[in-house]
């Protein structure tokens, strides 16, 4: 919500692409994709695992939990901000990858790849923008 509304109320540096490899942001991805694992109802190295595999990082490891926090994960995202448009989406799709590996994505796991998304300013991956739980869908008064 903040990155909707700060604009509005106090000067914000805009995002701007500046990495053209994600090699560049690799702690970066390494936080968010450890916070997005730890959410996850499976093994937590196993998911990490899938979506790090999933960009192309196989030597990434995931970080503990305590390393692993909403101030890192800030940082984190408005970093990958500054990717070059051609990668974010692959950025979103190893998370959804990863987030979907253990056949079930928590609300928690959805809500962070969609801040991921809306930070970045790149669409939901279709899977999730299609998709709205049946709670989702009780509070939108479609059931």
């Amino acid at each position: 919500m903040r990155h909707y509304l700060d604009p509005e109320c106090i000067p914000v540096r805009p995002s701007r692409a500046r990495y053209r490899r994600l090699q560049n942001v690799a702690t970066h991805l390494q936080t968010v994709l450890s916070i997005l694992a730890y959410e996850g109802s499976g093994e937590s190295q196993s998911l990490f695992r899938l979506g790090a595999d999933t960009l192309g990082f196989t030597e990434m490891a995931i970080l503990t939990q305590k390393h692993a926090n909403v101030e890192a994960f800030g940082l984190a995202v408005h970093e990958l901000a500054d990717c070059y448009p051609l990668l974010k989406p692959s950025v979103l799709k190893a998370m959804t990858v990863a987030a979907r590996s253990d056949g079930t994505l928590s609300p928690m796991q959805r809500e962070i790849i969609a801040s991921v998304a809306a930070v970045m300013g790149c669409p939901m991956p279709p899977p999730l923008s299609e998709s709205q739980s049946r709670h989702e869908r009780l509070l939108c008064g479609a059931i």
